[in-house]
């Protein structure tokens, strides 16, 4: 699972914290922390304003999440 955070962090640029799951449900500590630091030129950063998944899109097998920031006219894919 992934949950966005678009003013998160010390500096308010936005993380994306990934969440692993298992048969209990999530776990509480992610898994990866995503920050957003090529987001910085716009203002506000907000790093994880939009998040897009569930496609394996360069075709390795895995999901691939794409993380958008507000104004910034870039979009990144992990």
């Amino acid at each position: 699972v992934a949950i966005s955070s678009p003013f998160g962090g010390e500096d308010q640029q936005g993380l994306v914290y990934i969440f692993n799951g298992f048969s209990e449900g999530l776990k509480e500590k992610p898994s990866q922390v995503i920050s957003g630091q090529w987001a910085a030129g716009s203002v506000p950063a907000s790093f994880g304003f939009s998040l897009r998944g569930n496609k394996d899109l360069d075709m390795n097998g895995y999901p691939d999440l794409i993380v958008g920031a507000f104004g910034v006219n870039k979009a990144v894919l992990y």
